[in-house]
C-alpha cells in the first residue's frame, strides 16, 4: 500500500522535517505532529560541532542513534506508516534526553531547554487532538467484554459483520462451534482470491446466518431497532454475498460498554449494545449484461501504463456506476474513471472530487500529462505548491 510511503527520494530525506507537519497523512490517518526527530538531529548537530558529542558519547550510545537512523529510514522506504514504527517512536524520545545532555551548558539551561521542548510538543499535539474520534468504548469492570445472556450465545450459528471492526472481542462468548466473517473488506472478493472459496464455504453452511451490529443503549433503557434506511444500507452491503435481512426482528444483546468520548463522564455517557439480525439466503444477483467494451479497456490500459505505480495493471476491480466505468486498485486507494461523454479523470482515495485528465481520444493517443509522481489529494510538502 503506497498511503505513507514518500513520494519522491527527497520527500523521504526529509521526513524527521515533514513529521513535524500538523497535514493529515503523513505517516497516520490523522494529524499527529512529532518535533521530536527534527529536535534530535539539530541537538546532534550542536552537540557534535562544539565537541561534547564526540567527547560523551559512549559506543553504545553511537550504536542506538546509528539504529534508529537505519530504522527510520528503512521504515520510510518501506511502508511509513507510523503503526508500523511503534520502536523508533519509543526510541526517539529517550535518545533525545541523552543527547540533550551533550550540549554546551550548565545542567539548568539544558533543563529548561528540553523542558521548553517538552511544552512546545505537547501544545502542537494537544492542538490537533480530537478525543473519542475512534468511537473507542471503554467498560465499566471487569476484566474484558460482558455479554448480556441470549439464547443465540448458546447454538453453533454463522455471525457476520459488516463494519471495519470485526468486534473480535466477543466471540469467546459465543458457542464455540460457531464461525464468524467480517464481509466489510470482502466486498469485492473474487474467485481468484485464495480466501474466496473458505468464505464461500462458511456463507453455504446450514448452520443459521446473523448479522452483528453495533447499536447504542438509548436514555440508559432501550435498543431500538433498525431503522428502514438502516436496513436497505445493511441489504446492499448484503447483498454481494447472497444474503439480506430477514423480517424478523434483530434481537439485541447489551454490554459493559460504554460509548464516550475521553471528556466525557460515565453518567452522561450511553450503554453500547449489538443488534443480532438473522439473515436469510437471496438468489444470485443476475449477471451483469454490461461489460467495458475494447475502447473502455483500452483507456484503463493506457491509464495504467502512464502511471504504473498508482494504476498497477491486473490489480484493479472494474465496475459499472451512474453513467461511467470504475477502475479501483484497492493496493494504491486509487480510482479511475470513464464516462460515457469519454472523458477520463482519477480520484485517490483522501480527495473531495475526481480529476478530469482528459478524454478517452487524449488517452489512447498518449497525450496524458497529468503528474503521476503526486496524485491530487496525497499528501504535499510546504514547498510543493502546484
Amino acid at each position: 500500500m503506497l498511503r505513507f510511503k514518500p513520494d519522491s527520494w527527497v520527500d523521504g530525506f526529509m521526513r524527521p522535517l515533514l513529521l513535524a507537519d500538523p497535514s493529515t497523512g503523513l505517516y497516520y490517518e490523522e494529524s499527529a505532529p512529532d518535533w521530536r526527530f527534527l529536535a534530535l538531529i539539530a541537538v546532534l548537530l550542536v552537540a557534535f560541532t562544539v565537541g561534547r558529542g564526540r567527547a560523551l558519547a559512549s559506543p553504545r550510545q553511537r550504536l542506538a542513534l546509528g539504529m534508529l537512523a537505519c530504522l527510520f529510514y528503512v521504515w520510510t522506504v518501506a511502508i511509513g506508516n507510523g503503526r508500523y514504527f511503534i520502536v523508533g517512536l519509543m526510541m526517539v524520545g529517550p535518545l533525545l534526553v541523552m543527547a540533550w545532555q551533550w550540549l554546551p551548558g550548565g545542567r539548568v539551561l539544558r533543563g529548561l531547554l528540553l523542558l521548553g521542548f517538552i511544552g512546545v510538543q505537547w501544545q502542537t499535539v494537544q492542538s490537533m487532538y480530537r478525543p473519542g474520534m475512534w468511537l473507542m468504548a471503554g467498560w465499566r469492570s471487569g476484566p474484558s467484554v460482558v455479554l448480556e445472556d441470549t439464547p443465540l450465545r448458546q447454538s453453533p450459528a454463522v455471525f457476520v459483520t459488516l463494519s471495519m471492526n470485526g468486534y473480535a472481542a466477543v466471540v469467546p462468548h459465543f458457542h464455540p462451534q460457531s464461525r464468524w466473517a467480517n464481509l466489510g473488506s470482502q466486498m469485492e472478493i473474487t474467485p481468484a482470491q485464495p480466501e474466496y472459496d473458505d468464505l464461500r464455504a462458511l456463507l453455504s453452511s446450514t448452520l443459521p446466518k446473523y448479522l452483528v451490529a453495533p447499536a447504542d443503549v438509548l436514555d440508559g433503557k432501550r435498543v431500538a431497532q433498525p431503522d428502514q434506511a438502516l436496513r436497505q444500507l445493511l441489504n446492499h452491503d448484503l447483498q454481494s454475498h447472497q444474503l439480506a435481512l430477514a423480517d424478523e426482528a434483530c434481537s439485541t444483546v447489551r454490554t459493559n460498554l460504554l460509548s464516550k468520548s475521553l471528556r466525557e463522564s460515565e453518567r452522561t455517557a450511553s450503554g453500547r449494545a449489538f443488534w443480532i439480525c438473522p439473515l436469510r439466503t437471496e438468489a444470485a444477483p443476475a449477471p451483469r449484461s454490461a461489460q467495458p467494451d475494447a475502447g473502455v479497456l483500452s483507456v484503463f490500459s493506457g491509464i495504467e501504463a502512464y502511471c504504473p505505480r498508482f494504476f498497477p495493471s491486473g490489480h484493479g476491480i472494474t465496475r459499472r456506476a451512474e453513467g461511467q466505468w470504475a477502475r479501483y486498485y484497492p493496493i494504491t486507494d486509487t480510482y479511475a474513471y470513464v464516462d460515457d461523454a469519454g472523458y477520463v479523470s482519477y480520484k485517490y482515495f483522501r480527495s473531495y472530487s475526481a480529476v478530469t485528465v482528459g478524454t478517452a481520444e487524449d488517452v489512447r493517443a498518449g497525450r496524458l500529462t497529468f503528474d503521476c509522481a503526486r496524485l491530487r489529494g496525497r499528501y504535499r510538502p510546504p514547498w510543493v505548491t502546484d
